[in-house]
């Protein structure tokens, strides 16, 4: 996968990202070339460091692309946050795509750590 992305501090920490890749998509498609946009939002609140994002992925050859939905074959959103003075990461995000609807709990520690 290879992309490009563009950030800014204005209003908060916010970006966009979009690129190219090719990937394994399980028994539907042994191979698939993949479009992914993906736009993420982070702030602070109450002390702890937040974030929003939202990823869009197309793939334009897929025999079973869901062309008929807005926002591309497989459409994600989440949230997460770094709980002050711990470090501890906890987030939650809500996949969607042809083989179906699936959700994600996160829970653990940062590589990085910083202001």
């Amino acid at each position: 996968m290879v992309g490009v992305g563009y950030a800014s501090h204005t209003f908060g920490v916010w970006s966009f990202a979009a690129g190219i890749g090719a990937s394994q998509y399980g028994d539907m498609a042994p191979a698939a070339f993949e479009f992914p946009l993906q736009a993420r939002l982070g702030f602070s609140l109450w002390g702890a460091r937040c974030a929003l994002w939202g990823q869009s992925v197309v793939f334009p050859k897929e025999a079973l692309r869901q062309q008929h939905r807005i926002g591309g074959d497989e459409v994600s959103a989440g949230v997460s946050a770094s709980i002050p003075s711990t470090h501890v990461f906890v987030g939650a995000t809500v996949e969607d795509r042809v083989g179906g609807t699936a959700g994600v709990v996160m829970v653990g520690i940062p590589f990085a750590f910083g202001p």
